[in-house]
């Protein structure tokens, strides 16, 4: 940051932080990445700002790439066996 706006950039997080009912501290290591926040952490901040948290669980990309390699595999060794 800048030299000259450590007040600026304190002065918008506590009004930010007053806003989603945490301190200023809080606020300043959610947004630099210092903290792991709880899901119930992220929703408050989400209602604090308007918006909604959406969650989804996908299986991973390397879990359906090994599926499409064992079913390729297994369609080539019955072809192959006939």
């Amino acid at each position: 940051m800048a030299a000259g706006f450590g007040g600026v950039e304190r002065d918008r997080q506590e009004k930010l932080a007053k806003k989603l009912g945490m301190t200023q501290q809080q606020l300043a290591r959610l947004e630099s990445g210092e903290s792991n926040p709880t899901v119930r952490t992220i929703a408050r901040v989400a209602h604090g700002l308007g918006r909604r948290v959406v969650m989804t669980l996908e299986k991973s990309f390397q879990e359906n790439s090994v599926r499409q390699l064992r079913r390729s595999a297994a369609r080539r060794a019955r072809s192959r066996a006939r």
